[in-house]
């Protein structure tokens, strides 16, 4: 496993043991000759632990289970998708190559105008690569349709 592997794979585990605990399984495989990367997340043995009605918050039934199949799934694609964004920033064997977050923040309003307005991103923040990944994601399975920024 590639120094960029590794650290792609303890970064992915800390936002997936957010979600799931310190169980899930995540395999990520580089296919060294094109430079891509297979993620794969297992969750099993885990019990969805329910909001206390009492505690004086909002649920519905239709509420995201975090446990669902589907909703894996989407958390795979975002989980692959980081790691080819942070990719693009890793050069083997010399870390991470330097990127300004003003680009970032520009990058981001330019390809999602209207998920980020001008202006509406933090600056200097960790994130930014998560964002994006998942913004990649929502576009990609046509869920960015309709939605206008006021």
């Amino acid at each position: 496993m590639s120094i960029r592997s590794r650290r792609a794979h303890r970064e992915l585990h800390g936002y997936l043991e957010r979600l799931y605990g310190p169980q899930p399984t995540l395999i990520i495989r580089e296919i060294p000759h094109e430079g891509a990367v297979r993620i794969s997340l297992t969750v099993s043995g885990r019990t969805a632990i329910w909001p206390d009605p009492e505690d004086g918050q909002t649920y519905s039934a239709s509420s995201i289970d975090r446990f669902a199949p589907s909703y894996i799934a989407i958390v795979e694609q975002i989980a692959a998708r980081l790691v080819a964004v942070q990719s693009e920033r890793y050069s083997p064997g010399s870390g991470l190559e330097s990127r300004d977050q003003n680009d970032a923040e520009y990058d981001l309003h330019s390809d999602f105008p209207v998920l980020f307005p001008i202006a509406s991103l933090e600056i200097g923040v960790p994130w930014l690569e998560l964002v994006r990944a998942v913004a990649e994601v929502l576009r990609r399975e046509d869920l960015l349709n309709g939605l206008s920024s006021s």
